[in-house]
């Protein structure tokens, strides 16, 4: 089924990690928004306002009030961090550039654009063992890297009326190296290599060159 989000993806390269989502048009943090800390700057916009936001500010000088209606973006933020400690260089209704007191770290992003949110921040460039990852998903299928877990190589699936697997095994099982049993409606097939003891070795039409009969195989494992 589809699920929320039906478009989603997350990457980690090295110290920097990336993620991004679908989410509703207009939240309560407004249509667009957008925050960025990189060493002492901070620039951040939102649309419509954030509360309490200063209609005008020149070098941490406010004036106006505050035409602000929505609420703060949740993240990687405090509220009080951004709108309160930064010293405002600029400040025009929905935007503005400072600088903050180097208390958020070296980078971090984060933004929201109509159905569209994403975010991206510096970490440790080693988690668990892990340097690189990456994951997607668009409405009902996606794409990842795991942890190497689950063996080399296996798959499943289900098409309308038709299931199929397929997996990796010892090249040799109670000493048999190939074999394949099937049924397409009142056919069954059979192949084994070395032979299923005891086979017919030859038969056509019912004649069988050996007469010792078997219990049927495929019949026994196609049950």
């Amino acid at each position: 089924p589809f699920s929320d989000p039906l478009i989603g993806g997350e990457v980690k390269e090295l110290c920097i990690r990336t993620s991004v989502s679908t989410t509703d048009i207009m939240g309560k943090d407004g249509l667009c928004n957008e925050i960025q800390v990189c060493l002492c700057i901070t620039e951040q916009c939102q649309l419509p306002p954030v509360k309490d936001a200063p209609a005008l500010a020149c070098f941490n000088v406010k004036c106006g009030g505050s035409f602000g209606s929505t609420e703060f973006p949740h993240g990687f933020f405090e509220e009080s961090k951004i709108m309160k400690d930064t010293f405002w260089i600029n400040y025009c209704l929905c935007s503005g550039c400072g600088i903050n007191k180097m208390d958020q770290g070296l980078f971090s992003a984060q933004s929201k654009e109509l159905c569209c949110r994403g975010s991206s921040n510096i970490e440790p460039p080693v988690i668990d063992g892990i340097f690189c990852s990456s994951v997607n998903y668009c409405l009902c299928s996606g794409c990842g890297i795991n942890k190497m877990d689950q063996g080399l190589f296996s798959a499943q699936s289900k098409e309308l009326c038709c299931r199929g697997s397929s997996n990796i095994e010892p090249p040799v099982i109670d000493g048999i190296f190939c074999s394949s049993v099937g049924t397409e409606c009142c056919i069954y097939s059979e192949c084994q290599m070395p032979p299923h003891k005891p086979n017919p070795t030859i038969a056509l039409c019912t004649w069988r060159m050996n007469k010792e009969k078997a219990s049927g195989p495929a019949q026994v494992e196609m049950k």
